[in-house]
């Protein structure tokens, strides 16, 4: 099957900050799009947020794609991992397996990463030779879905490393964006890890933090970092 409208963020994850309308009680999710010049609050069905076509689909082989061959799966198990953990966080441990999938394929699945490997083969035939390219035997497309399976074993390596913890927001609410996992690096240091094939490179971060409800925040740190630090950067999530 050939999946068109592809989403980069899981819908089971997007559902949980979406509302039922009141006439046709559908669920719509409210956005804003911060690249516009006036940006306004819009309200839609999820399915049309999050999304591109054909995103994760192979250029010689369109009916290849990571959408129904990877995502799935993930996706599938996201939707009951945060459902589990919000009735209870004591489920953290036994869902914590497939939080870990998800977060570390969120991470690698946007259209900022294919930008980037289109704007890093851009900056060196435009800075170095105009006849050369990384990316020459394949395309740039075919290298982001490689991309994407190397890295995510990578963050997964990362963060089962990390402490992880569920906070819940008793006063605020959290917001979602099409790019969800926050990457903080408190010290000033990051352990860089390239592929050689792969040239977006995987950052191990001191805390990785994504909210999974307006309520719940996903976190996982090193087990050095203080409590008072990662406070610091929970408040600061939505300002």
């Amino acid at each position: 099957m050939s999946y068109k409208h592809q989403h980069f963020v899981s819908q089971g994850l997007l559902n949980k900050f979406s509302c039922k309308e009141s006439t046709t009680k559908t669920k719509k999710i409210y956005f804003i799009r911060i690249n516009e010049t006036k940006a306004t609050l819009k309200c839609t069905n999820i399915r049309n947020v999050a999304g591109a076509r054909y995103l994760y689909n192979y250029t010689k082989n369109e009916k290849l794609s990571l959408e129904n061959t990877f995502f799935d799966k993930i996706d599938h198990n996201i939707s009951i991992a945060i459902n589990q953990v919000i009735s209870d966080t004591k489920n953290l441990e036994k869902q914590k397996h497939h939080i870990i999938s998800y977060v570390a394929s969120q991470i690698t699945r946007t259209p900022e990463t294919l930008q980037r490997i289109k704007d890093l083969d851009s900056l060196i035939k435009d800075n170095i030779d105009e006849d050369f390219s990384f990316i020459k035997d394949t395309t740039a497309q075919n290298n982001f879905l490689e991309t994407i399976k190397d890295n995510t074993e990578k963050y997964i390596k990362i963060l089962l490393e990390k402490e992880c913890q569920i906070y819940e927001n008793p006063r605020d609410f959290f917001v979602i964006s099409d790019n969800p996992v926050i990457r903080i690096n408190s010290s000033n240091e990051q352990e860089l890890e390239i592929s050689e094939k792969k040239y977006i490179p995987v950052l191990n971060c001191s805390i990785f933090m994504m909210p999974i409800s307006p309520k719940h925040l996903i976190i996982f740190h090193n087990k050095s970092t203080p409590i008072e630090e990662l406070n610091y950067y929970i408040e600061k999530i939505n300002r």
